[in-house]
């Protein structure tokens, strides 16, 4: 409407949950099929995973960083993934 160029990531599911805000600076992964949600706190020469989710599932990505994090002492980046087929496309 009005010449605005915007884009609307709207997800319809079973559950009622509150989503992550968007961080700043995502809007290009977003487009393109995924984007890093939530960086590692962890630094240094610990172990490093790249956790994917998308849709319901991304919760528990979320909750298995944090996991990883606090019990095996294992840096988690968390990526939520908004499109498999672009990254087919990119791949």
């Amino acid at each position: 409407a009005d010449g605005e160029s915007v884009f609307y990531y709207v997800t319809v599911m079973n559950e009622n949950y509150a989503h992550p805000a968007m961080p700043e600076g995502a809007e290009e992964g977003i487009l393109r099929g995924m984007y890093r949600l939530r960086p590692s706190a962890k630094q240094g020469k610990a172990p490093r995973a790249q956790l994917l989710g998308s849709g319901t599932i991304l919760r528990e990505v979320l909750a298995a960083a944090e996991l990883l994090e606090a019990d095996w002492g294992v840096a988690a980046d968390t990526w939520s993934v908004t499109s498999f087929t672009e990254l087919r496309r990119e791949g």
